[in-house]
């Protein structure tokens, strides 16, 4: 009886550590996957407008999104290959660089997105934010 105890002990261990690792790995693979879009979103900033442009115009951002997603697979890419064109959100509005103003958002999932700001600071948002920033219905 000991022995069985000892072993139903060890395997929830195993199992316990298994839970432990793979939710750190999923967590760092999250990481990386918002520091990919974080390093995307300002790319396509700076290529819709290089400094010393001062404003983010809406209409040249959506351009430069649509241009790289749709670009072929084997050419150099600003967003990582998870984003999709119905994910993209970019504002209505000239943004300034400098500005709290959020110029794209990109949908992570169900209510979840991630917003660039013209400051260059980057943040997860809800659906009631996304409303409130005028980039949903």
């Amino acid at each position: 009886m000991k022995k069985a105890a000892l072993a139903f002990l060890g395997l929830g261990s195993i199992i316990a550590l298994l839970v432990v690792f793979g939710s750190i790995i999923s967590q760092n693979q999250v990481r990386v996957q918002l520091d990919a879009l974080k390093t995307g979103m300002a790319a396509c900033a700076e290529a819709a407008a290089p400094p010393p442009a001062t404003n983010i115009s809406p209409q040249r951002l959506r351009e430069v999104i649509q241009d790289d997603i749709g670009a072929p697979r084997d050419k150099r890419h600003l967003l990582p290959s998870f984003i999709a064109i119905e994910d993209v959100y970019v504002s209505t509005n000239s943004v300034m660089r400098g500005s709290p103003q959020v110029f794209c958002a990109v949908r992570l999932g169900k209510h979840r997105y991630y917003a660039a700001r013209g400051n260059g600071s980057f943040a997860l948002v809800d659906e009631k934010a996304m409303r409130t920033l005028g980039l949903v219905q």
